[in-house]
């Protein structure tokens, strides 16, 4: 199930193309993550965070719709924080 079983297997579809489907497969991935950290942050605090609305990062969570840049972005710090320091500092 999208979001969810992280073993999903991901094909090209007859009309489809691999890089839709390498898309497909990291967002399924960072749902997944998300979904197994308890939805920490939330979708409203990623929401507002990052400038989107609720109902798009639920829609994104369940398969609806294409995550698109910045909910890839929101979906990827959230499960995978990186720690910026200033160079020189």
């Amino acid at each position: 199930m999208f979001g969810v079983d992280p073993t999903l297997t991901f094909r090209v579809p007859p009309d489809g193309d691999l890089h839709s489907m390498r898309v497909a497969e990291l967002q399924h991935q960072l749902v997944s993550e998300w979904s197994a950290s308890g939805r920490r942050p939330s979708a409203e605090g990623i929401a507002h965070r990052w400038g989107t609305s609720i109902q798009t990062i639920s829609r994104v969570a369940r398969g609806e719709r294409w995550a698109g840049e910045t909910v890839l972005a929101a979906l990827a710090t959230a499960t995978r924080p990186v720690n910026v320091t200033k160079h020189g500092a």
